[in-house]
């Protein structure tokens, strides 16, 4: 009974991270925080944003 819930929220969390929305914030966020100051953090959430829609291309 436990490990049913505890999997169910596991992949609310998963399905949640892998969201076109989710991955449109995380783009949005590192071209805001990249372009201006060259954060290493908006490189990584860009190139995250990116990875996210290109897995949702491929998954639905």
């Amino acid at each position: 009974m436990l490990e049913v819930i505890v999997v169910q929220i596991i992949k609310e969390i998963i399905s949640i991270f892998i969201s076109i929305p989710f991955g449109l914030l995380s783009l949005t966020l590192g071209s805001i925080l990249y372009v201006p100051t060259g954060t290493k953090f908006g490189k990584y959430a860009i190139i995250f944003g990116l990875l996210i829609l290109t897995l949702n291309v491929y998954i639905v």
